[in-house]
């Protein structure tokens, strides 16, 4: 069974752009456009990944990892987050990471192969 990958990202081409790769390299993707939008999605798809964006409408990244990490719902509260921002300072990677991220890559150093390959080093991880 394929594993499931919600990525949540205001940018509709980055997101896109992402979901193709990820779908070639054999994942299922679920998508939302904002904070709010991609909280109702994880609590009802239970994906297996979190890509997630910091800036975003509605509730930013932060919020939304302070929601999860808040949950009553045990696979939720260990759900993987990859945080993909342009956010790239010391401050914002360490509070991403206080906030249960996983991991955190700059959107202007990847690409959709380094995002598949490090979906790939933190599924096989957990």
């Amino acid at each position: 069974m394929s594993k499931k990958i919600a990525i949540i990202e205001d940018d509709i081409e980055i997101s896109d752009m992402y979901k193709i790769k990820l779908e070639l390299g054999g994942y299922v993707i679920v998508s939302a456009e904002n904070g709010t939008d991609g909280l109702k999605l994880i609590k009802s798809e239970k994906p297996d990944l979190v890509l997630l964006d910091l800036l975003l409408p509605e509730k930013d990244g932060y919020e939304v990892m302070e929601e999860l990490k808040k949950s009553n719902d045990p696979y939720i509260k260990s759900l993987p987050i990859v945080v993909i921002s342009n956010l790239s300072n010391e401050d914002d990677i360490l509070e991403a990471k206080n906030l249960g991220a996983t991991d955190f890559l700059v959107k202007a150093k990847i690409n959709p192969a380094s995002v598949l390959e490090k979906v790939n080093l933190v599924l096989q991880a957990k």
